[in-house]
C-alpha cells in the first residue's frame, strides 16, 4: 500500500488488523546505525485483539532490535552490547468520533 487512505480502508473494511509502515529509507538507516522507525496502525474496535496484535508487533520488533545490536556489536569488537531502545506513542483515532469506539465495546 503507498497511501495512508489505503491503510485507513483496508482498516475499516475489516481487510486489515494492522498495517506496518516503513519509509524507504529504513534499511540504509539500519545500516548506518542511525535510529530508523517504523509505524503499526492497530485497529482498536475490539480492545483486546488490539493489545495482542500490538503485543507480537513489540516482540518482533524487540528481536530484530536486538539482532541488530548484536550484529553492530560484534562488528566493532565490543563486548557489552548495548540495550535495544523500542518506544511506542499511542494514538487515538483521529476523527475522535466516540461511537466508532465505544459501541463496539458496548455490544461485547
Amino acid at each position: 500500500m503507498d497511501n495512508y487512505q489505503a491503510v485507513e480502508q483496508a482498516i475499516d473494511f475489516r481487510e486489515a488488523l494492522v498495517a506496518l509502515i516503513v519509509p524507504r529509507d529504513f534499511a540504509g538507516r539500519v545500516e548506518s546505525g542511525r535510529p530508523a522507525m517504523v509505524q503499526l496502525i492497530v485497529d482498536g474496535s475490539d480492545s483486546n485483539t488490539a493489545t495482542i496484535a500490538m503485543g507480537y508487533a513489540e516482540a518482533v520488533a524487540f528481536t530484530y532490535s536486538q539482532e541488530m545490536i548484536i550484529r553492530r556489536t560484534q562488528r566493532s569488537g565490543s563486548r557489552f552490547p548495548p540495550s535495544p531502545l523500542i518506544s511506542d506513542h499511542g494514538l487515538v483515532q483521529c476523527d475522535l468520533q466516540s461511537r466508532n469506539y465505544l459501541i463496539p465495546g458496548s455490544l461485547r
